[in-house]
């Protein structure tokens, strides 16, 4: 691919490659300046102006750390409530949290009650299969 072409994916165009380049001299010259972040600030928001392959490449990655930030930000304030219920009633809160990691085990499994009286037997099958079968079908369709 020539020159130009590489230029217009990335930056939109030859000029805009071209002011965006000079910024970025701008930027080398003054590094370590108060003036820097301002520039690097400018330079940014002109590739994004662009419209090149940067320009979207710029803008994910905007989005990724906005996502990131908002979801951790999310688990930060769980955090808040969890502790903020904990410290109301701490018994209560890890009577809650064993329960709910018991649930998590057993969900899907079968579960059987019994008890510790020798006396007691009770079998029981809760399994439901096919309960409506074809009762809605007239006797010729089956």
């Amino acid at each position: 691919a020539s020159a130009i072409e590489l230029l217009t994916q990335a930056a939109g165009g030859v000029e805009e490659a071209d002011e965006i380049g000079a910024l970025i001299d701008q930027l080398q010259a003054v590094r370590n300046t108060p003036e820097a972040p301002e520039l690097e600030a400018r330079i940014i928001e002109r590739i994004k102006a662009s419209g090149g392959a940067a320009a979207r490449q710029i803008v994910e990655a905007e989005a990724a750390r906005w996502e990131t930030f908002t979801r951790s930000w999310g688990d930060a304030e769980r955090y808040t409530g969890l502790l903020a219920l904990y410290e109301a009633a701490p018994t209560l809160f890890r009577l809650e949290r064993y329960i709910d990691a018991l649930q998590d085990m057993t969900q899907g499994a079968r579960v059987f009650i019994v008890s510790d009286d020798v006396n007691l037997r009770v079998d029981l099958n809760a399994e439901t299969k096919d309960a409506t079968g074809e009762i809605f079908q007239p006797e010729e369709d089956f």
